[in-house]
């Protein structure tokens, strides 16, 4: 007889992310991995023991998606996280022509208004870690 145990497996890659998502904001983290590995499950294991907000959001539903889709997921990281550090999650985000450059320019807009350089250097002490996202990076 199986065993129901209710905790499900955790990858030793969890532990990594969640590392990474605590870090000071330096680089977009990917997760990427052949078809039904369990990515998807991996990062929302990982977002479920996060002591951050998290917005979770999918690119892999019968609407079709643009990048106009990806800016507003970010404006709305950006609310939900208040004053907070916060965590943006674009599952299946490759399914949107032109994502990379969409999240690259936004995470340049971001490091602007915020006083961040791309090493991740702030002439603001503290604020430099206020936030940051998973496939966008705040």
């Amino acid at each position: 007889m199986a065993s129901k145990n209710k905790e499900a497996y955790r990858r030793p890659q969890g532990a990594v992310l969640a590392v990474r998502l605590h870090e000071p904001r330096r680089f977009i983290q990917v997760v990427a991995g052949p078809r039904q590995v369990g990515k998807s499950m991996l990062v929302q294991q990982v977002a479920e023991r996060l002591e951050l907000p998290v917005r979770y959001a999918s690119a892999d539903e019968p609407m079709l998606r643009g990048v106009g889709w990806i800016v507003q997921q970010w404006e709305a990281a950006w609310l939900s996280a208040g004053p907070a550090v916060a965590v943006l999650v674009l599952d299946e985000i490759q399914k949107i022509p032109g994502w990379s450059e969409t999240i690259k320019r936004l995470r340049d807009e971001d490091a602007a208004r915020l006083g961040w350089s791309r090493e991740g250097n702030c002439d603001w002490g503290p604020w430099c870690r206020r936030r940051r996202s998973v496939g966008g990076g705040r």
